[in-house]
């Protein structure tokens, strides 16, 4: 039988039929809590007529949600069983299960079959359907010889944001196992649903504005709950276990160095998304033991093998992703001589992203027109890093400023032609969403300034998983390639200081301390944060002219004659010329 979109079996349909036709809502919360244990089973008199409408088929009170609305994707019971047995082997025996957001019941279901002192089960759950579908599940198990009923139930049917968890009653000395899967979208995508399930509007890691305006805001809800969930039963005894995505696990470990909840024992214990929920979001099992003394590392293992973990998190003062391997390549830490930055940001692709063919400038439209080349230059994806030294590129750009607010009337009266393009397409870069444009010039950029224009740089690609590194040279036209905002780079003067930090860049070292301070599950894995902790100056203390002039004869040897070990002296001098004085150069 349906009830709530929920197959419900015909003999427990009719026994919660029959319940319901008591009139009575109290009576039944009576008999329910003697024959199951299940306390509350309905909350009040409004829900029991939602209740009796749905098993009269009188649907005009029924309610039914949009899962997405919730952001959830409900556990499988397959997967809820492997996570109780695992917890089970670390020879936790909870008397007290919590799960925040209880869905359908898989893991309330699951910890009943596999934990046999349970005293009391607390699930809360704001989707009103799947808390009445899960009770109806406890009743069939329990019904069919599956779980006892030796253990008190109670799940609220409410919004975790709002939840009071000091309605729950825990005497001090017992074992609470905190268990769930909550939401996996961010608090943008929710928003723009218009969602009942988010948090108040609190800057609960106290972003500033600018961190807000470009994307660290926004965001994961599960991560919200679990930081909910730390700070309210950190000081009991209890130990955590919740599905989230990798980053969750990862900020949470960031953040303790600061935050220093009483958490250790962290792991992250990976999981394949795809084949778990079939969907395409990089998971992971967060365990840790609250009221222990503050712990700023992680261990990181796979859920389905006995691969040796390592660990990832605090080392001294730096957070990095292997510790054992960072500890080879900890002396290459420090802040970098040069400062990187990142390409060009338009948010304009259809209009400011061109072709050239037989003389026409082609875009985004499939528009063809003639503009002066004086604003144009060819334009750099990441995707294009994967050569080792670029001087051309099929792609262009028209580059409105020097630096970033520069006035643009200028365009108007100097190439008139490009200024009629921008004004026919003005609505185009009025329709761009981010508020960095707000209140700037007409057909404003970002990612702008004198290092733009440098006509040597050496660029690394944000979005691989591989830390790709070009020599990017000027165009056949002779002017400097611009990179897109996908990519970090330093700009140079002269060639030789740019071929030696491309061959520095390059060397296994150096690659190798990067891939030990960057996680491969986040989208842009190469920062500016990530790349300034590059200290040159150091590098040069373990990696010798030699070293660099072979990696130059192998990778680009068109160019390693122009290096020699004056050119690299000149480069050590440099760079102790920047320390000295610590300012970037």
């Amino acid at each position: 039988m349906n009830v709530f979109g929920h197959q419900v079996e015909y003999e427990i349909y009719h026994l919660i039929k029959k319940l319901i036709e008591l009139n009575n809502y109290s009576r039944i919360n009576k008999i329910v809590e003697q024959k199951y244990n299940i306390v509350d089973f309905v909350e009040n008199e409004y829900e029991y007529k939602l209740l009796k409408a749905e098993f009269s088929k009188e649907n005009t009170l029924t309610f039914f949600d949009n899962k997405i609305e919730y952001g959830d994707f409900q556990t499988p019971e397959n997967l809820t069983e492997r996570i109780c047995i695992y917890i089970k082997e670390q020879g936790i025996k909870p008397e007290i299960i919590i799960e925040p957001t209880s869905g359908i019941g898989n893991f309330i279901i699951s910890t009943l079959k596999y934990f046999n002192n349970i005293e009391c089960i607390y699930g809360i759950e704001m989707n009103k359907e799947y808390a009445y579908y899960s009770k109806f599940r406890i009743i069939s198990m329990i019904e069919n010889g599956k779980i006892n009923n030796k253990t008190k139930i109670k799940i609220y049917n409410s919004n975790i944001f709002d939840f009071d968890f000091s309605k729950i009653k825990i005497e001090e000395d017992k074992t609470i196992l905190i268990l769930g899967n909550p939401p996996w979208v961010t608090n943008t995508t929710l928003s723009t649903l218009n969602s009942k399930n988010l948090p108040a509007k609190t800057n609960f890691k106290n972003h500033n504005g600018i961190e807000a305006i470009t994307g660290k805001g926004n965001f994961d809800i599960s991560e919200f709950i679990t930081l909910m969930i730390i700070r309210y039963f950190q000081n009991r005894k209890a130990y955590f276990t919740f599905i989230v995505k990798n980053s969750v696990v990862k900020n949470i470990v960031f953040d303790q160095k600061k935050n220093n909840y009483k958490i250790a024992d962290i792991r992250k214990i990976n999981i394949d998304a795809q084949k778990e929920f079939n969907v395409s979001v990089d998971a992971c099992i967060m365990y840790c033991e609250f009221n222990r003394k503050s712990e700023l590392i992680a261990k990181e293992l796979s859920f389905y093998n006995k691969l040796k973990p390592f660990q990832f998190g605090w080392y001294k003062n730096n957070f990095v992703s292997n510790i054992k391997n960072y500890s080879n390549y900890v002396s290459f830490e420090g802040k970098c001589q040069f400062e990187w930055r990142s390409g060009i940001k338009h948010d304009c692709s259809k209009i400011l992203e061109l072709r050239l063919e037989d003389g026409y400038f082609i875009n985004g439209l499939d528009e063809k027109f003639k503009i002066e080349n004086n604003l144009v230059y060819s334009y750099l994806k990441g995707s294009s890093l994967k050569e080792k030294h670029i001087n051309d590129s099929s792609l262009y750009t028209i580059i409105t400023q020097k630096k970033v607010s520069e006035d643009t009337e200028y365009i108007k009266n100097d190439f008139p032609q490009t200024y009629k393009y921008l004004i026919e397409h003005e609505n185009y870069f009025n329709k761009r969403k981010s508020s960095i444009y707000r209140n700037k010039p007409k057909f404003s950029i970002f990612g702008i300034g004198d290092y733009s224009f440098k006509p040597y740089k050496v660029a690394v690609a944000g979005l691989y998983k591989e830390c790709l590194v070009s020599l990017i040279l000027p165009d056949t036209n002779g002017k400097p390639i611009m990179p897109d905002d996908t990519c970090y780079f330093l700009g140079f003067d002269n060639l030789e200081n740019a071929l030696i930090v491309f061959s520095l860049m390059n060397d296994e070292n150096i690659i190798n301390f990067i891939e030990s301070i960057t996680f491969n599950d986040i989208k842009r894995k190469f920062t500016k944060d990530v790349l300034m902790r590059i200290d040159y100056e150091k590098i040069s203390q373990f990696i010798s002219y030699t070293d660099v002039k072979r990696k130059l004869n192998l990778l680009i040897p068109q160019y390693s004659e122009i290096i020699n070990e004056e050119k690299w002296i000149n480069f050590i001098n440099l760079i102790k010329v920047v320390n000295s004085n610590r300012v970037i150069y």
